[in-house]
């Protein structure tokens, strides 16, 4: 039973993609084998408990499937991309290295042919996606744990890294503390 309240966790992580539907399938499966008789503490059972879940953005499925198609054949890719600075599409040329999701958003790394550097791609600002017949090759220094932090997230802008000092109010250095 905790197994499936775990793995109810895990549908967030592909709500908006293509294998949803597919680990929904799973999920029924499992559940459909459990004896009929299942006891659970009635106090978790309420209308008092709800549950928020992280805001992510919208993935078109077909373009969600050539990505992983693409890093799986280390393919290029062909897209139309629209940056969070600009409201135009630009077309981009990609070799996908590593996908990303971070609290529920999708992002690959990898080599923009077009700014001839290492860069991450949000899924959910691609369109018009294309698989090319161009091969590559991941080189063998490349770290994906150069590119995103497990506690902050994706880095979208340079790796420099910066040391800050954050002053909060002691009205909410409570909730800081608890988030460090």
């Amino acid at each position: 039973l905790f197994s499936i309240a775990l793995f109810d966790q895990l549908l967030v992580q592909y709500r908006n993609t293509p294998l949803e539907q597919t680990l929904r399938i799973v999920f029924d499966k499992i559940y459909q084998s459990l004896p009929e008789k299942v006891s659970v503490q009635s106090s978790f059972l309420t209308s008092k408990l709800s549950f928020i879940p992280e805001a992510v953005a919208k993935i078109n499925p077909s373009v969600f499937e050539a990505l992983f198609i693409a890093l799986k054949l280390q393919r290029t890719i062909e897209f139309e991309y629209r940056p969070l600075q600009k409201n135009t599409w630009m077309k981009r040329h990609f070799d996908p290295y590593h996908a990303i999701c971070s609290h529920g958003n999708w992002y690959m790394i990898g080599f923009c042919h077009l700014k001839k550097q290492m860069r991450v791609f949000s899924f959910s600002r691609i369109k018009n996606i294309c698989i090319t017949d161009s091969c590559f090759v991941i080189p063998s220094d490349f770290n994906p744990d150069e590119h995103f932090d497990r506690e902050m997230g994706v880095w979208v802008s340079a790796k420099e890294k910066y040391f800050i000092e954050l002053l909060f109010d002691k009205e909410v250095g409570t909730y800081a503390i608890e988030y460090q």
